[in-house]
């Protein structure tokens, strides 16, 4: 779900119900809060997850899906397109939302059990639960981090979704029935660091842990927060493994000129200048893939449970896909590689 223009929305939010009268701590549900303060202690320690790629073999596709919030269920079109024209996937890296269906999809999940985790509202409701009282009380639980210096700033450390992931998903990378990896961004040395063995679960909510909505995770002496702040479509990565082949979905809109009149809101105005950063970093990252799917997302919010907008995503995901077709045969020919699979 999360990603940068997330990002935008979360500070506005908190800015605006954090200035609401204060709830008494009673009024929150107790054995929540107990559940946070456990796992605040999990979360803090270190937790072995290793980011050596092992593939038997050299990937010969890859299939990079990028975050974007809800607007990412349009990778879930794609798939379907893919799979029904029996396209070979090799090897699958995701980022935020990305991670999260990547990581169903490898472990061998339907694209029907995919979609109706999301058109059904139940990971966005994992990923955000009770989200109002939590802003109010934001102050004062950073006045704690600030008094015991302990834990990282955020509205929600994420239990209910780590929760969901664990149900969810296989335990280890070693589980799944293709090779996967999950990026995310070090906070302390800046830069993208990519999951591919160990705690599948951690690693995909990680990948999903966007400031300020998400409190870091502490993982093996990293700070570790949302890929999407430095590879929101991580083809580079992709590459890297040796794919002879990458196909990139990018859900983020291409830029094009707006009426002035729809800048009249500061709301407005910051997601344009996310719009305007994430294409221009989009763009530099799929000069590493072979073939780039953009699905039309213009309209579709970044946080819905709606499920119209859900199930247009969808289909728009599959539309895109249908028209890359043509390149991504051209491309499997020129590798000598058959579009069939028993992995799909």
């Amino acid at each position: 779900m999360p990603d940068i223009k997330w990002l935008l929305v979360a500070i506005l939010t908190s800015v605006a119900l954090c200035s609401v009268p204060v709830l008494s701590a009673n009024q929150l549900d107790s054995s929540e809060s107990q559940s946070e303060e456990k796992e605040v202690k999990l979360l803090s320690s270190a937790e072995t997850i290793s980011t050596t790629l092992d593939l038997k073999t050299k990937p010969r596709v890859a299939l990079v899906l990028g975050g974007g919030g809800c607007k990412c269920v349009a990778q879930i079109g794609v798939l379907r397109v893919l799979e029904a024209n029996k396209i070979p996937v090799d090897y699958i890296v995701g980022t935020s939302t990305g991670a999260t269906i990547g990581a169903m999809y490898a472990a061998g999940m339907s694209v029907d059990e995919i979609q109706k985790f999301y058109v059904d509202d139940i990971v966005q409701k994992a990923m955000i639960p009770r989200l109002a009282p939590r802003l109010v009380m934001l102050p004062f639980v950073q006045a704690e981090r600030d008094i015991t210096d302990t834990g990282y700033a955020g509205v929600t450390n994420g239990a209910h979704f780590k929760a969901f992931l664990i149900k969810t998903l296989p335990a280890n990378f070693s589980d799944l029935k293709i090779p996967f990896s999950a990026v995310t961004t070090d906070l302390i040395t800046g830069k993208t660091f990519v999951f591919s063995k160990g705690n599948l679960p951690i690693a995909v909510q990680a990948s999903n842990s966007l400031p300020p909505m998400y409190e870091p995770l502490a993982i093996d002496g990293k700070v570790l927060v949302d890929g999407a702040i430095r590879a929101n479509v991580p083809a580079k990565w992709a590459r890297d493994a040796g794919a002879d082949v990458v196909i990139a979905v990018d859900v983020d809109p291409l830029i094009k000129a707006e009426d002035p009149r729809n800048f009249s809101r500061l709301k407005d105005v910051l997601l344009r200048v996310s719009d305007i950063g994430l294409a221009e970093l989009d763009m530099r990252e799929e000069l590493e893939a072979d073939i780039s799917i953009r699905p039309e997302t213009n309209g579709i919010k970044i946080m819905t449970g709606n499920k119209k907008y859900l199930e247009e995503a969808i289909t728009n995901g599959e539309q895109a896909a249908s028209q890359a077709l043509p390149k991504i045969m051209d491309a499997l020919q020129q590798h000598g590689i058959a579009n069939t699979s028993s992995a799909l």
